[in-house]
């Protein structure tokens, strides 16, 4: 065990830059950012510790990635089932330049990307961004960059059996849920990146009701690791929880 933590540490991918973009591999993907800590950090969760992975006997999975950001995701599953159809929604103007410069360098194939954000209805909204890792319809948040984006409702694009819908959308998962609530007999499998906003209702609960109501197991991690929770949240960017949901059908 000791020599494989080594040769792992030894072989593994490293971050390199290639002048404004920093670049990573991982067998014959390449993956592109902007920014440094995207790479390291989201590409680990995604590669290393394999957080989107899943088995199917479908060889062509119907996937829609909400909150794509970059497209690592998108990377990995292609990487995995190369005839996957899947859908992009990812609002950010900066973000999503480096998501199709991705999709072109790799050679991506039938994934339809929308510059949109996920919501209940087609809107028009105010978005902060700081066209990195964080974006999101809640403006409070005050992030850097702020303009309009058009919003799609998601029960648009589910009128067929869907392996799996990921929503990292930074605070609009539990309204994304009560739209699509009544198309998710259609889903298999759904990765919720949780959030709560300090000062704001929770509503976890919420959540994990409709993931209940709607015949759903879940397992739940958190981002925060806290030692002493009475002592004091954990606080990222105006969040004070953070949880992964992945959630399935028997």
């Amino acid at each position: 065990m000791i020599q494989i933590i080594r040769d792992y540490y030894r072989n593994r991918p490293r971050i390199k830059r290639k002048e404004d973009l920093f670049i990573r591999s991982y067998r014959n993907m390449t993956a592109y950012s902007r920014h440094h800590q995207t790479l390291r950090k989201t590409f680990n969760n995604i590669f290393i510790r394999k957080i989107y992975d899943f088995e199917s006997t479908n060889i062509r999975p119907y996937i829609i990635d909400g909150g794509a950001n970059i497209g690592l995701g998108i990377l990995y599953w292609k990487l995995k089932y190369p005839n996957a159809k899947i859908l992009a929604f990812e609002p950010s103007q900066e973000v999503v330049k480096i998501l199709n410069y991705n999709l072109k360098a790799n050679n991506i194939k039938d994934v339809n990307v929308y510059q949109a954000a996920l919501y209940d209805s087609y809107k028009t909204l105010p978005f902060t961004t700081n066209e990195g890792m964080a974006g999101t319809l809640i403006k409070e948040k005050g992030l850097e960059f702020n303009y309009d984006v058009e919003t799609h409702p998601l029960s648009s694009y589910i009128s067929t059996k869907v392996d799996l819908i990921k929503l990292d959308i930074e605070g609009s998962e539990l309204i994304v849920l009560k739209e699509i609530r009544h198309k998710l007999h259609l889903v298999k499998r759904l990765f919720i990146e949780f959030h709560s906003f300090i000062g704001q209702p929770q509503l976890l609960s919420e959540v994990l009701r409709i993931l209940e109501d709607t015949g759903f197991r879940y397992h739940i991690d958190t981002e925060y690791k806290l030692e002493s929770p009475f002592n004091g949240f954990t606080t990222s960017l105006g969040q004070d929880l953070q949880l992964n949901i992945w959630a399935k059908r028997d």
